[in-house]
């Protein structure tokens, strides 16, 4: 049975988990994925820019969708506990586990194109940082969402461009290692 390419890309994210290397890789970039995000500029107090997310980006080129997913998942969970900012709630934990699952579906086992950058962000920047987080937000701290909303699209979209080329700074220095070649 023929499967599709979307199905066949999961397949391999998820062999890839099996891996030993594969897993000393996403641990060490989970480590700098906390230690990026732990420095922060606010530009608010409800506002902040890490550059963790490269770290993410980065795991989802090199190993796919599901090991990005849970890589996602595990920073958020280590990064609430080592560095807490509040109670821990598992909204925040689902939105990283699907920008892992976004940037898997668009940068892994691709030649990345600046479309890809583009399309992968937007899609992360609208879905997960905008609607999702900041229901979560309205959910855990009582704000409502339309009030919080405007604030969270102009943050995004002022990183957006910036976001932008750091990721495909980011790709094209990944094509270049010879260890992402191997992988």
């Amino acid at each position: 049975m023929q499967h599709s390419p979307l199905c066949a890309s999961f397949q391999r994210s998820a062999a890839a988990l099996r891996r030993t290397q594969t897993l000393a890789l996403t641990g060490i970039l989970i480590a700098m994925q906390l230690a990026f995000s732990s420095v922060a500029v606010y530009v608010t107090s409800n506002v902040r820019i890490t550059f963790g997310f490269l770290t993410i980006a980065a795991t989802a080129a090199l190993f796919g969708p599901v090991v990005a997913a849970v890589h996602g998942a595990l920073a958020d969970v280590l990064a609430c506990f080592l560095f807490p900012a509040g109670a821990y709630f598992p909204g925040y934990t689902l939105s990283a586990m699907l920008v892992g699952l976004i940037y898997g579906l668009f940068f892994y086992r691709r030649e990345v194109r600046l479309w890809h950058v583009l399309a992968a962000q937007l899609i992360v920047d609208l879905l997960c940082h905008v609607l999702l987080n900041t229901l979560w937000r309205s959910v855990t701290g009582g704000s409502a969402m339309m009030a919080l909303l405007p604030l969270r699209l102009l943050k995004n979209a002022l990183c957006y461009p910036v976001n932008c080329a750091l990721l495909y700074g980011l790709h094209r220095l990944l094509r270049r290692l010879p260890l992402a070649q191997r992988l």
